[in-house]
């Protein structure tokens, strides 16, 4: 994969980096290279609330769900004093496999205009098939290709 490649110069650079090291912590997901992809996501110190969801999404994906439901209250206990977008709440939900608040936070993030939905909607290392056809409406709603990613 060429995007891995380039991410891994970024790592040459500077080998913390934190979103070099998320994204190609997700290159290895979609290469089914899960215990190489949660290396990279526990080498990420960064408290960013979007950083935190991604570990959550990874702990829940690793079947660490408590390790998950912790990295959600956080976020929540956050965001009564700092806005979280409902789009990285939405990932938490996603990887813990909860359908319905899933499916809330992605209404939300749609009707706030959420920029992050975008990429939640086309990211290739997420399976959205549990959450069809909500995704694919979505997707149709923001004028999204539906099929073929």
């Amino acid at each position: 994969m060429k995007c891995a490649k380039v991410v891994e110069k970024a790592l040459d650079i500077g080998p913390n980096y934190p979103t070099a090291l998320t994204f190609l912590a997700l290159v290895l997901v979609i290469r089914n290279q899960l215990a190489e992809a949660d290396a990279l996501q526990a080498r990420i110190h960064v408290k960013s609330p979007y950083f935190l969801a991604q570990r959550g999404w990874f702990d829940a994906m690793a079947g660490r769900r408590n390790d998950a439901l912790q990295i959600l209250e956080e976020l929540n206990v956050h965001s009564r004093t700092s806005y979280i977008s409902p789009t990285i709440l939405a990932l938490v939900h996603m990887g813990l496999g909860d359908i319905e608040a899933f499916k809330k936070y992605l209404q939300l993030s749609f009707e706030e205009r959420d920029p992050l939905l975008l990429f939640l909607l086309v990211d290739p290392g997420v399976d959205s098939a549990p959450f069809e056809p909500f995704a694919d409406e979505l997707r149709r709603k923001i004028v999204l290709p539906v099929k073929g990613l």
